[in-house]
C-alpha cells in the first residue's frame, strides 16, 4: 500500500508531605475551551503560523524536504486466546523482605512513567531493541516474543492491569512516527492485539494517571509542509536559490491548515491501513506568548481501563512549540519550552524558559490550562515539582557579557490572580552554586534540594514553606556530587554520583547518604564507592530503592585499564538507619559470564595482542551488555540486559536461573 505524504516516585515520605493538597489544575476555575488562548479557528491558527514559516523558509525549505511515496505497510503481532487477567503492582514497598514486587521508580506518586520493563508479580515484559519478550520468573522461561513497529530501539511499555501499552518510535525517510498498540496480556504466552495507532510526530514523553495514558509528542511543520529545492547548476546559482526561495514561501502563503497539524490512523487487525486524519484540531491548538519553534507539541490520550473496549488514542491538545522536558502531577502535566528569538541570541541573559500546563482531570485527556515563562534554563523533569498549587522550578540564569557569570536558583509560579491563564513568577531565590553547574534536584514536600558542582559538591537546602519568599535553609560542602537523589524516609536522602578530589576530577561513582531532618545543617553520614559510572546518574528508572530490606540497587560499568575489559554489574549496597548511619555492600550482581563470547578487548579494539610478532587484525569481540533494569518479582531480584533475564536470590544474591534473549 503506498501513501504520499508531505515531508515532515516518590518515597513514602514525600507522599505523606503532600497528601491533601491542592494542585495547580483545582486551583484553577473551571472555563471554556477558548479561553485558554487557543486558536478559535483555523484562520487565526495560519495567521499566526504564516508569518513565522515565511521569515524562517529559504532556498531548502524549513531545512529539509520533498514530497515521497513509500510502502506504510506493518506487520501485525500475532494474537492469541484470553485468560485470568494480571495486575500490575503499583507501590515500591509492596511486601515484605521475603515477597512483594516493586515498580518503576517514578518522581511523584500516582503518576506512571513509561519504562523499557515492566511485572505483574510473575511475568516480565521488556522492549530490547526492536522485539516485546515476556518472561515467565517462575519456570524461568521465555514464553513470548514479538516484532515492535519500531526502527528505533526505544520503546516504552506501561502496563495497566490486563492491557499494555507498547509507545514505538518509527524513522521513516519523511521524518517519524510514534506507534502506540495496545495489547489484551490476559495471556502473557499469546498476546492479543487490541488497537494500534499511528500518530504522526516523535514521543517526547510517556505518563499515565488513573488509567489514562498521555503521549507527549512533537511534529515539525518543516517536515509537513512541501518544499522546493533549488535547480540543479554550477554551486547553485543566485538565481536558482532565489527562484526555490520564492516558490517555499508561495506554497507556505498556500498552505491550508490541514498541512501543518499532525495527522493519524488505525492499523488494521491484518496489518491494513485506515483512512488518514488530523489529529488535533485547531480548536484544541493554543500559542505561547512568544515564538519557541515552529512545531507543535501535542498531547495524545488512550483510555486504558479494561471496561474501555476500544482504547482508541486520539489527540487531546497542543501548544505552537517545540517539544522539551514533560513533568506531570497527578492532576496536571507540564511541557518546558526553550524561547527562541532576536533577543535571545543578542543576550544570554534574556534566556527564558517557557512552560505549558495542561489540565488532565478533563473526559478528553488533557486541556490546555495556562502557561508562563521562568528565567533559565533546566536540567531534567526534577527540576519541576508541583506542590500546593504551586509550581516550583530550579534553573540556571546566564550573566551577559564578558567574564559573565552563570548561577542557580528556585523560582515559584501560580497562577495570576489577574489573567488565571497566565504562569506567573511570585518568589524566588538566587545565588546557588556560582559558576557551578546543576547536577541534580529533588523537591520533597515544602523542601527543595539542589547539587551544584565545579570543584567542590555544595547540597542545598531550600525553605519552600514561604511561597513567597523562598529561601536557602542550610548548605552542605564535600568533593565530588550527587546526579540523582531519592528520599527514603526518616529524614534520610540517597545520593547516586561521582566521587571528586579538591580539584574536581572524578574519582568513581558512589553511593551517599545524607541526613536532612535538620534543613539548616544537613550531614554527610557515610559514602561507599562503586567505581566507573552508574546509570542512576542520569536515568532515574535503572535505580531501585527496596525499603522492605533497606537495599539500593543500583547499575554500574567500570573499565579496567590494564587489562582494557569493561565490567557491567549491580551493585547492592544496604542502608542502615539513623541509629546506625551505614552504607554496606552486598554484593554485585553482574550478567558477564553470560556473554556468548568472552571479550578479549585492548586499547584498540580489534586487534589481538600477539607478542614478539605483528598485531593480528581479528574480528570484533562481542562486548558485554550493561544492566539495564533491576526489579524485585514476588521477592526475588530480576536483573535485565540486552543478553536476557537472571532471577537472583534477594538474600544470597545467588543466581537462580538465567534466561538468554534472542540475539
Amino acid at each position: 500500500m503506498k501513501l504520499t505524504r508531505t515531508i515532515t516516585a516518590i518515597s513514602a515520605l514525600g507522599l505523606a508531605m503532600t497528601a491533601a493538597l491542592p494542585s495547580l489544575a483545582a486551583a484553577a476555575p473551571r472555563v471554556a475551551n477558548t479561553g485558554y488562548r487557543v486558536f478559535g479557528s483555523c484562520d487565526q491558527f495560519l495567521s499566526y503560523i504564516r508569518p513565522i514559516a515565511l521569515e524562517q523558509v529559504g532556498p531548502y525549505g524549513f531545512g529539509g524536504g520533498g514530497v515521497i511515496a513509500y510502502d506504510e505497510r506493518v506487520g501485525a503481532p500475532s494474537t492469541g486466546p484470553a485468560a485470568a487477567p494480571g495486575a500490575k503492582i503499583t507501590s515500591e514497598s509492596a511486601g515484605s523482605a521475603t515477597g512483594g514486587t516493586s515498580a518503576t521508580n517514578t518522581q511523584e506518586a500516582g503518576v506512571d512513567e513509561g519504562d523499557i520493563v515492566e511485572t505483574d508479580g510473575r511475568y516480565v515484559y521488556a522492549a530490547i531493541g526492536t522485539r516485546l519478550l515476556v518472561t515467565d520468573t517462575q519456570s524461568g522461561k521465555l514464553i513470548a516474543s514479538l516484532a515492535l513497529t519500531s526502527n528505533s530501539g526505544g520503546s516504552e511499555l506501561i502496563l495497566d492491569g490486563a492491557r499494555l501499552a507498547v509507545v514505538s518510535g518509527l524513522y521513516t525517510a519523511i521524518g517519524g512516527e510514534t506507534v502506540v498498540t495496545v495489547y489484551d496480556v490476559s495471556n502473557p504466552a499469546a498476546l492479543r492485539v487490541i488497537h494500534t495507532t499511528h500518530l504522526e510526530g516523535l514521543v517526547s514523553a510517556t505518563r499515565s494517571v488513573d488509567h489514562r495514558l498521555r503521549i507527549v509528542l512533537s511534529t515539525s511543520f518543516g517536515q509537513r509542509v512541501a518544499q522546493r529545492f533549488p535547480d540543479p547548476g554550477p554551486l547553485n546559482s543566485p538565481e536558482a536559490v532565489k527562484k526555490a526561495t520564492e516558490a517555499n514561501k508561495k506554497i507556505v502563503r498556500s498552505a491550508p491548515a490541514t498541512d501543518w497539524l499532525p495527522r493519524r490512523f488505525v492499523e488494521g487487525s491484518n496489518g491494513s491501513q485506515g483512512s488518514i486524519e488530523t489529529a488535533l484540531p485547531c480548536s484544541q491548538v493554543g500559542r505561547p506568548a512568544d515564538t519557541s519553534g515552529l512545531g507543535l507539541t501535542w498531547v495524545a490520550s488512550v483510555d486504558l481501563d479494561r471496561s474501555n473496549a476500544s482504547p482508541i488514542v486520539r489527540g487531546a491538545a497542543g501548544v505552537v512549540a517545540n517539544a522539551g522536558t514533560t513533568y506531570a502531577s497527578p492532576d496536571t502535566l507540564y511541557v518546558a519550552t526553550q524561547q527562541w528569538g532576536p533577543t535571545v541570541r543578542r543576550q544570554a541573559s534574556s534566556v527564558t524558559t517557557e512552560v505549558h500546563a495542561f489540565d488532565l482531570r478533563v473526559s478528553d485527556g488533557a486541556r490546555w490550562l495556562a502557561s508562563g515563562r521562568f528565567t533559565g534554563t533546566i536540567l531534567n523533569q526534577f527540576s519541576f515539582s508541583e506542590h500546593d498549587g504551586a509550581l516550583r522550578v530550579a534553573a540556571t540564569r546566564f550573566d551577559a557579557g564578558f567574564g559573565g557569570t552563570q548561577t542557580s536558583g528556585v523560582q515559584v509560579m501560580m497562577l495570576d490572580a489577574a489573567n488565571r491563564r497566565k504562569l506567573k513568577v511570585v518568589g524566588e531565590v538566587w545565588g546557588l552554586g556560582t559558576n557551578e553547574q546543576v547536577y541534580a534536584v529533588r523537591f520533597v514536600g515544602p523542601v527543595g534540594y539542589v547539587v551544584t558542582f565545579r570543584q567542590v559538591d555544595p547540597l542545598y537546602v531550600l525553605d519552600l514553606s514561604d511561597r513567597l519568599h523562598p529561601r536557602v535553609a542550610g548548605e552542605l560542602k564535600i568533593p565530588g556530587y550527587s546526579a540523582y537523589l531519592h528520599p527514603i524516609g526518616e529524614g534520610l536522602l540517597i545520593g547516586i554520583g561521582q566521587d571528586a578530589t579538591e580539584q574536581g576530577r572524578r574519582t568513581g561513582a558512589q553511593v551517599s547518604l545524607f541526613d536532612v531532618r535538620n534543613i539548616a545543617a544537613p550531614v554527610r553520614l557515610a559514602t561507599t564507592p562503586i567505581g566507573g559510572q552508574s546509570a542512576a546518574e542520569y536515568d532515574h528508572k535503572a535505580f531501585l530503592w527496596w525499603p522492605a530490606t533497606r537495599d539500593v540497587f543500583l547499575p554500574s560499568a567500570s573499565y579496567n585499564q590494564n587489562t582494557g575489559v569493561p565490567s557491567f554489574g549491580v551493585h547492592v549496597v544496604k542502608v542502615g538507619d539513623r541509629t546506625a548511619p551505614t552504607l554496606t555492600q552486598r554484593g554485585v550482581i553482574g550478567h558477564d559470564t553470560k556473554a556468548p563470547n568472552s571479550p578479549v578487548v585492548t586499547t584498540n579494539p580489534g586487534v589481538v595482542p600477539n607478542p614478539g610478532l605483528s598485531p593480528v587484525i581479528a574480528p570484533q569481540p562481542n562486548f558485554v551488555q550493561p544492566v539495564l533494569r533491576t526489579l524485585i518479582v514476588s521477592g526475588r531480584v530480576v536483573t535485565v540486559s540486552a543478553l536476557g533475564l537472571m532471577v537472583s536470590d534477594l538474600g544470597s544474591l545467588g543466581e537462580q536461573s538465567w534466561v538468554a534473549f534472542p540475539r
